[in-house]
């Protein structure tokens, strides 16, 4: 048995610390500035998506902000005549329904406690790999995920002015396991605790058999189609 040292992933992480969250774009701009590092361009957008879910207007301005040329139109009533195309935007409003999924990205943070935000600072975790960096440039980012099995990743592409912005974000938008307050239980998760007591309810009880003559047929007694077979419990 051997390896191929070429499938090795050699992962190097670094984690961004938000002190403060903005609350105003000016404030986020800042924040992204100063974060001006692949990592430091994939934590700005998680702070961004975040702000999104508490406050759509706010946010959906810090993701334009953070986002490549590449992902925007022209819009008079986006921010400062941009806002996301019909596909882009389409991924941005699955938060609308999820918006715990953006709490998933800050260290600290689990289903079981509700994804509760912990006290600041915040802490992003990203890494990368060797097959990070494509040959055009962009980069993709792993932001670790409390919600998921692995790392969500995000592109970026550096800019004129050196900053690195959101390229692709699709996969930020993937759901992530439900906070524990809000999980529903069911067959179709995983829950066949009330089937079971069902089954077990109906069991106990003895069936017996109705045949019911089918309508606007002439009856056969000799033809098993002219009846409706049901079962009855009592």
């Amino acid at each position: 048995m051997f390896f191929d040292v070429n499938r090795i992933l050699i992962c190097t992480k670094k984690t961004i610390t938000v002190d403060k969250l903005p609350t105003t774009v000016e404030e986020f701009i800042t924040f992204r500035d100063n974060a001006s590092t692949p990592e430091g361009g994939a934590a700005a957008f998680v702070v961004a998506l975040y702000t999104y879910s508490e406050n759509p207007s706010l946010g959906l301005q810090m993701m334009i902000v953070q986002s490549d040329k590449n992902l925007l139109s022209a819009s008079e009533s986006g921010y400062k005549g941009f806002s996301f195309g019909s596909s882009n935007m389409f991924l941005v409003k699955q938060i609308d329904q999820k918006k715990y999924v953006p709490k998933s990205y800050f260290k600290g943070t689990s289903p079981a406690k509700g994804y509760a935000m912990p006290a600041a600072p915040l802490k992003i975790t990203c890494s990368t790999n060797q097959y990070s960096k494509s040959d055009d440039g962009k980069m993709k980012i792993f932001v670790d995920c409390s919600g998921a099995d692995t790392p969500r990743p995000i592109t970026l592409v550096k800019n004129d002015k050196g900053m690195w912005k959101a390229w692709g974000f699709s996969s930020l938008m993937v759901g992530v396991r439900p906070p524990a307050s809000t999980e529903k239980s069911g067959p179709s998760n995983g829950d066949f605790t009330n089937t079971f007591k069902n089954l077990k309810r109906l069991s106990a009880r003895r069936p017996f058999l109705c045949y019911k003559p089918l309508k606007n047929r002439k009856f056969n007694p000799h033809c098993s189609e002219n009846f409706r077979c049901k079962f009855f419990f009592h």
